[in-house]
C-alpha cells in the first residue's frame, strides 16, 4: 500500500484489497483511512515511529475489514522522501496474523482457566480434608469412649453418643458426595434434572445435615421459608448450594449466633422466580 502524509490511501494491491474484504481497489482507496483503524491512536503512534526512524517493522495493529470484522495485522512501513527530505508518501505491507493472535489468546485463556481450576481444586480439597478430619476425629473419639465405657453409661448417654457418631457419618458422606459432585461438574458430565420440589422441605434437609455442627457452637438454625413454596429446580444442585452456604455461615458465625434461610418471590425479565437468602450473624 501507499498512503499520503494526510492519510489518503494512494495505492493498494489486490492482496491487500482481498485481505480487507473490499469489493475492489477503488472502494478501498476511496475509504477514509481513519475508518480502517480500530484504535484511533494506532495511526498516530505509527507516524511518530516513522518520524523517528523512517521505518517501522512488524508493528501490530488492529484493522476493520469491509464487513467490520476485526483482524490483527503486522505492518512494516517506511517513509519515502524527496530531495528536500519532505515526505512524499508512506509505503508498506501488511500481514494478517489474526489466526496466530487468536491462538495466543486462546492459549492464555486456557492457561488462566487451568490456574483458576487448580486454585479452586486446592481450596476445595483443603476444605473437604479439614471437614473430613473433623468428622472422623469426632467418630473416633466418641466410638473410643463408647467402646471403653459402654457398660458404665446409662441408655440415654449411649444413645446420645451414638447420635453424635451417626451425625458425623452423615456429614462425612455428604462431604464425599460434594467431592464427587464437584468432580463431575469439572468434567462436564453433570446433568441438570429439574423437577417440582418443596423448598421448605429441602431447606429442612440441609439444616438437618448441619445441625450437629451448629449445635457445637450454640448457633440457632431457622427455616423461614414458607411451607407451601414449590420450585422447579434440580433437587441435588439446590441442596448442595444450600448445604455449602449454611456450612460456610456456621464456620464464620460466632457462638450463640443465628442463621436463617428465607425465600421470597421475585420477577426477573417477567419470569417468576424465588430468591433464597442465607442470613447469619457472623462477620460477613
Amino acid at each position: 500500500y501507499r498512503t499520503s502524509p494526510e492519510g489518503k490511501i494512494i495505492e493498494a494491491n489486490p492482496a491487500l484489497v482481498d485481505m480487507l474484504g473490499y469489493p475492489n481497489r477503488e472502494s478501498l482507496i476511496n475509504t477514509d483511512i481513519k475508518d480502517i483503524y480500530v484504535k484511533s491512536d494506532s495511526r498516530e503512534n505509527e507516524l511518530l515511529l516513522l518520524k523517528e526512524n523512517d521505518i517501522v517493522i512488524n508493528h501490530r495493529i488492529q484493522l476493520y475489514r469491509y464487513d467490520k470484522r476485526i483482524i490483527f495485522v503486522k505492518d512494516t512501513a517506511r517513509s519515502i522522501k524527496d530531495k528536500n527530505n519532505d515526505i512524499l508518501y508512506y509505503e508498506g505491507s501488511l500481514e494478517d496474523i489474526t489466526e496466530r493472535i487468536q491462538a495466543e489468546l486462546a492459549l492464555r485463556e486456557s492457561e488462566q482457566n487451568l490456574r483458576t481450576i487448580n486454585a479452586e481444586k486446592d481450596k476445595f480439597f483443603s476444605i473437604i480434608a479439614h471437614d473430613l478430619i473433623n468428622s472422623f476425629n469426632s467418630m473416633i473419639g466418641f466410638s473410643d469412649i463408647l467402646a471403653e465405657r459402654f457398660d458404665t453409661f446409662n441408655p440415654g448417654t449411649q444413645k446420645e453418643y451414638l447420635q453424635v457418631i451417626h451425625q458425623s457419618i452423615l456429614n462425612s458422606y455428604k462431604l464425599l458426595e460434594n467431592l464427587l459432585l464437584w468432580s463431575r461438574s469439572q468434567s462436564g458430565v453433570i446433568e441438570f434434572d429439574p423437577e417440582r420440589i418443596n423448598l421448605y422441605g429441602l431447606v429442612n434437609d440441609a439444616l438437618e445435615l448441619l445441625k450437629q455442627a451448629a449445635h457445637k457452637k450454640l448457633i440457632l438454625l431457622l427455616n423461614n421459608v414458607p411451607e407451601t413454596t414449590i420450585v422447579y429446580a434440580d433437587k441435588n444442585m439446590v441442596l448442595t448450594i444450600l448445604r455449602n452456604l449454611i456450612n460456610n455461615a456456621i464456620k464464620f458465625t460466632p457462638q450463640n449466633g443465628k442463621i436463617s434461610v428465607s425465600a421470597e418471590p421475585i420477577q426477573i425479565e417477567g419470569k417468576k422466580m424465588i430468591e433464597v437468602c442465607v442470613n447469619d450473624t457472623g462477620i460477613g
